[in-house]
């Protein structure tokens, strides 16, 4: 059964999700999910002994639940992103910009998952990815919106809540017309509440574990996290094998200096 995203269960001053977003959106990721190529993308994605983030990302420890610490930066860059000297002090060191990031993360609505995520939470998750992505910016640059890099820390602190919004999956989605975490979190929060999806997804990480041929094969992530590792893995490789050996970490795709 598909959930599609109601305007009842949003901030008020929130975007609507245009009529064929989710549609598109659902589409695409039961794609995504279809057999054997799903199983085989996770199989190789949470191999233990292979160099994809798998688990690491939002497991890798310690992960203290109200910090921001030099793990979370590293487990982030584990995802193929950058966080630089300028944004490690900010993000690590007292300062204002790490004081906001701070009292955003320990806001108690964020204590939720992204399926009953409410107008509160959604407003308190616009908050913590502003804060974050504020930290990330680069003051000298023409135009700085790290945005990727910024929903990725968020998903390492609440990884049941935060997607990992990227390029690549945003574009397979069809998100990337309207380039907004306000309509993407609507979305999400459709994508995970669908019981189809949870089906396929449930089958797929079965499936994974079936076809590991020896693999340390460890998921133990929220589905929300599994999820995306789905969608990215066949917005990159398609149907084909992943490589052995993920790509080189880019530049932030809005970081313009």
């Amino acid at each position: 059964m598909a959930m599609t995203p109601g305007s009842e269960d949003r901030p008020r001053e929130w975007k609507d999700v245009p009529a064929d977003a989710f549609k598109t959106a659902r589409e695409r990721t039961l794609a995504a999910l279809e057999l054997p190529s799903a199983a085989v993308h996770l199989a190789w994605y949470y191999d233990r002994e292979g160099n994809f983030a798998g688990s690491s990302f939002s497991q890798l420890g310690p992960n203290v639940r109200d910090d921001i610490t030099a793990t979370d930066l590293h487990a982030t860059e584990l995802l193929y992103v950058r966080i630089g000297p300028r944004s490690t002090r900010r993000l690590l060191e007292d300062g204002p910009h790490r004081t906001e990031v701070l009292v955003a993360l320990r806001d108690p609505a964020l204590d939720t998952e992204l399926l009953v995520a409410g107008p509160r939470a959604l407003d308190a998750m616009a908050r913590l990815h502003e804060a974050v992505k504020l930290a990330l910016s680069t003051p000298s640059a023409t135009r700085s919106s790290p945005w990727v890099t910024a929903a990725k820390l968020c998903a390492r602190k609440r990884p049941g809540l935060f997607p990992v919004r990227d390029t690549i999956v945003q574009k397979h989605l069809g998100m990337d017309r309207y380039q907004s975490y306000e309509i993407e979190y609507q979305v999400y929060r459709g994508l995970i509440g669908d019981t189809d999806i949870i089906t396929a997804l449930d089958r797929a990480t079965s499936q994974a574990r079936i076809v590991e041929q020896g693999r340390d094969l460890v998921i133990t992530e929220p589905s929300l996290r599994v999820l995306d590792a789905a969608l990215w893995t066949h917005a990159k490789y398609g149907t084909s094998t992943p490589r052995q050996e993920p790509p080189v970490p880019e530049a932030d795709a809005n970081e313009v200096r």
